[in-house]
């Protein structure tokens, strides 16, 4: 085994790649993703080690949506076949499928941020999704605990019951694994001292009409980040 996962089949492999990738390759010239993908994925090629290569020697263009990008370093090293089942339900929550909506964005990054360390975890032992255990699924929830230990099953759930649906794997290991109610904290009045430390840290002019918005109009962060301009109405 080589630094970084280069095999002796990986070289040989990304060898092949790059003849494919720079036939025709003149001086000056750059090898855009959207043209690397099609010509690699027919020959079966590791697209990624070979991005790389021509990435150190500055002759590769990323002309990827950023989304793609975002999902790219999300997964990096996760294994092969469990990323493809991965990638696929990203989309899918993106997207919306034959039978689901598309979901919201922030969904999407919330999902897979719960479950990439876990990813992570099973690609040191696994080589398919289909391979994951209940007892797996188990040992998570047992490790986690009120929001998280919800929302890490959620994401969980979602991803199986993908996975099942397009029969990448017969039986879904979060079945009958209970998710948990989720717990909300109590809101709890602010002190004088730490309403005097919210102020003092205010040192700036947005700072202080956040802490206008959220202490005088109870307005949500959600809210105070999609405010513009053209909200105010500078008359009043």
């Amino acid at each position: 085994m080589r630094p970084r996962g280069w095999t002796h089949w990986t070289l040989l492999e990304v060898d092949r790649a790059l003849v494919i990738a720079l036939s025709g390759f003149t001086t000056g010239d750059t090898v855009r993703y959207c043209e690397l993908l099609p010509a690699l994925r027919q020959s079966g090629l590791n697209i990624r080690r070979t991005s790389e290569v021509l990435d150190r020697l500055g002759l590769f263009e990323d002309d990827r949506p950023t989304h793609s990008r975002w999902l790219d370093r999300k997964l990096e090293g996760v294994g092969p076949g469990i990323r493809h089942d991965v990638e696929d339900w990203v989309r899918t929550l993106r997207d919306g499928g034959p039978r689901s909506r598309p979901r919201d964005q922030h969904t999407v990054w919330s999902y897979l941020g719960g479950v990439q360390p876990l990813l992570l975890d099973w690609s040191n032992r696994y080589h398919r999704l289909r391979e994951v255990t209940r007892e797996d699924v188990r040992a998570v929830a047992a490790s986690l605990q009120g929001s998280e230990h919800h929302h890490t099953l959620s994401a969980l759930r979602s991803l199986f019951g993908h996975c099942k649906a397009t029969g990448t794997l017969f039986r879904d290991p979060t079945a009958r694994i209970r998710r948990g109610r989720r717990n909300y904290g109590v809101i709890l009045p602010l002190e004088t001292e730490e309403i005097h430390q919210a102020v003092a840290a205010a040192t700036t002019p947005t700072a202080r009409v956040i802490i206008l918005l959220a202490a005088v109009h109870a307005a949500q962060s959600k809210t105070i980040a999609r405010l513009r301009l053209d909200d105010i109405d500078l008359g009043e």
